[in-house]
């Protein structure tokens, strides 16, 4: 069950394996494979971002006396675990090259879990850091590459042009692809080391990701590791290309989309930039997970280099750039909302003028070029869609308004994650916002949970469930410490599979928890009310469905419209055609009025799409003619002209 856009909880580096439609890979760890299930809630485990500037000692909570069995498998009273520092990272590497990935990455696993038993979280953090590094170099590359095209079809992000990228030396491990440098330099600065295996995921292609490493340190080995993020952002965005609809689908059909520049001269460009006090946020303090949304740019560094001397505004009124393209009304009176210019350019948009594609697309990349992190939005208005930009303020709050557009009530904006090249939704980077991710509360939650990856790896599954509910209490919005406890309790090979009633239970709670997001909430509501009808308790799963639709209808009016979508498509089937027409009226009707755009897209295109195909067209019209009665569209608005456009298709 995936998240919805954007909030697929990101993977640790030990996601290399283990999923469904792909013959061979699976993860290989101290001599085992794991089994999907397993594979996955190692995954959960490394979800959190961790950047290199999290506090450097947190007090860790009370974890209770530690059961008989674990005292025998990790004896608390053993030596004290201190964090991992230079030397103990070059012996630890050395012994894993020595001894084989087996031997040496055992005793780096049994001293992260030694460490948790006896409460020193941040120590077992540095040793888990180093065991999921050393697990993904042990990794045999072909069965890595064929572990991550499986991953990326379930997620539905492989592409027919990615095809190339899954092909690797079979035999070989993916230690060979990374400078022996670095084999050691990033285990040996803590940073750095947590940096990596927080932001590289199952996602990312692998072996193009240590390439690209290895390139930029061989460059210039002082600027890398000055700037050791911003390179790990370049290589998670450039180890693919982007899809053919980036940064959007508006443009010129050719000479337009795609990253800007190669790896290696936008890290110089960059790292000169910031060198020179020409950046409105210092690089160097920034995460990877924020850098990504600089260096995904879709222009070249000239365009980059003209925007940095044309645009000069403070970080506090960077909403500006976007009224500083006039807006062409012309273009959109005669329906040109490509762009009809000679070329798409920075200094031609702002030369020409555009519509709000066009302003969203010049403000973000503007932004880009003075090292801020932006974002091109996407939504559905009252009676339009409309395109917008976020961009990264003081004190890592991500502002998401800037030409946004308050008359038009945009529900939700959805944007794109340059690492994944998928939907990234508007509520993710609320829930990524620094203040409350870097709270002492949150880190904790996430060094639990990274323990209880640890314990299912050594088989302790019980102790593993209670990490995840250490790192609730912690901080209950943790969303990996929820999907880790459900993924528990759906079990699979090598772990016990809970009652429905009880995973129905756990969904209901994580709901209740997490109704601050309404995404989340919802994507558990949903999962709750899949358990009760797979056990004839239809009712029960209406009911529940609709109090949240009717909760968030007023902020959320996007959730609610999903919902109801899904409920006449699914009532439609046992009804007969006059109570069909009936059905879609009431469901109209209760969404008309808040956001007729979002009607039209998700009710009435379906519904007449549904009785055009079930041979009654002229049932359809009829309907697409009620729906005009019941939207009332403003003549010349994006909603008359898409009835009047579905009207003549059909």
């Amino acid at each position: 069950a995936r998240g919805p856009a954007g909030l697929t909880p990101r993977a640790s580096v030990l996601g290399v394996g283990g999923v469904k439609r792909t013959p061979r890979p699976a993860v290989l760890v101290a001599g085992r494979r794991l089994s999907p299930a397993l594979a996955a809630l190692l995954l959960l485990a490394g979800c959190a971002s961790d950047p290199a500037s999290a506090p450097s000692a947190v007090p860790a909570a009370p974890l209770g006396p530690v059961p008989a069995a674990a005292q025998a498998a990790s004896p608390a009273a053993g030596p004290r675990i201190t964090p991992l520092d230079t030397e103990a990272a070059r012996r630890s590497v050395r012994a894993w090259e020595e001894r084989g990935c087996v031997g040496g990455l055992q005793s780096v696993t049994d001293t992260a879990l030694l460490g948790y038993a006896q409460g020193e979280l941040e120590a077992m953090h540095g040793w888990n850091c180093l065991a999921r590094f050393l697990i993904l170099l042990g990794q045999d590359e072909q069965e890595v590459l064929l572990a991550w095209r499986a991953h990326l079809e379930q997620a539905g992000l492989m592409r027919p042009e990615l095809a190339s990228l899954t092909r690797g030396r079979s035999g070989v491990s993916l230690a060979m692809r990374l400078d022996p440098a670095l084999r050691t330099g990033i285990p040996e600065r803590p940073g750095c080391l947590s940096s990596f295996v927080s932001i590289v995921s199952r996602i990312d292609q692998p072996v193009r990701v240590l390439e690209i490493l290895s390139t930029l340190h061989r460059a210039d080995p002082v600027a890398f590791w000055d700037y050791f993020d911003l390179a790990l952002a370049i290589a998670i965005v450039h180890d693919v290309p982007p899809p053919s609809t980036w940064p959007h689908a508006q443009g010129p059909a050719a000479g337009f989309r795609g990253l800007g520049s190669q790896p290696l001269p936008l890290f110089e460009h960059l790292v000169a930039l910031d060198r020179a006090g020409k950046t409105l946020l210092p690089l160097r303090e920034l995460g990877a997970d924020q850098l990504k949304f600089v260096v995904d740019s879709s222009v070249g560094l000239n365009q980059l280099r003209w925007a940095r001397l044309a645009v000069n505004v403070p970080l506090e009124d960077l909403d500006t750039l976007y009224s500083q393209i006039r807006y062409r009304d012309d273009r959109v009176r005669a329906g040109r909302l490509h762009w009809d210019g000679p070329a798409y350019t920075l200094p031609e948009i702002a030369a020409r003028g555009g519509i709000c594609v066009d302003q969203a697309l010049y403000a973000a990349e503007a932004g880009k070029s003075a090292g801020v992190p932006t974002l091109l939005f996407r939504g559905r208005g009252t009676s339009g869609r409309h395109a917008w930009f976020g961009f990264l303020g003081s004190g890592g709050r991500w502002h998401r308004d800037a030409g946004r557009g308050r008359e038009q009530r945009f529900a939700s904006g959805i944007a794109t994650d340059p690492q994944s090249w998928g939907d990234l939704s508007e509520q993710s980077l609320v829930m990524l916002d620094k203040a409350r991710t870097e709270s002492p509360a949150a880190r904790r939650a996430r060094l639990h949970l990274e323990a209880g990856g640890c314990l299912v790896l050594a088989g302790r599954v019980e102790e593993a469930r209670s990490a995840a509910r250490r790192a609730l209490a912690e901080d209950p919005r943790s969303l990996g410490a929820w999907e880790f406890l459900f993924t528990l309790a759906a079990g699979g090979p090598g772990l016990p599979r809970t009652t429905p009633e009880a995973r129905a239970a756990l969904c209901s709670e994580a709901a209740a928890a997490l109704q601050e997001y309404p995404d989340v909430e919802y994507l558990f509501t949903r999962r709750l009310a899949a358990s009760l009808r797979a056990r004839g308790r239809d009712a029960e799963a209406d009911a529940r469905l609709r109090e949240f639709s009717e909760r968030v209808r007023r902020r959320r009016s996007d959730l609610g419209l999903r919902q109801e979508s899904e409920n006449l498509a699914r009532e439609l089937s046992g009804l007969p055609p006059a109570a069909q027409q009936r059905a879609f009226e009431a469901a109209l009707s209760r969404h008309a009025k808040g956001s007729a755009i979002g009607a039209f897209d998700l009710l009435v295109v379906p519904f007449a799409h549904h009785l055009a195909s079930t041979g009654r067209p002229e049932e359809a019209r009829s309907s697409v003619r009620r729906a005009r009665e019941l939207l009332k569209p403003r003549k010349g608005t994006q909603l008359d002209t898409d009835l009047a456009a579905l009207l003549a298709r059909l």
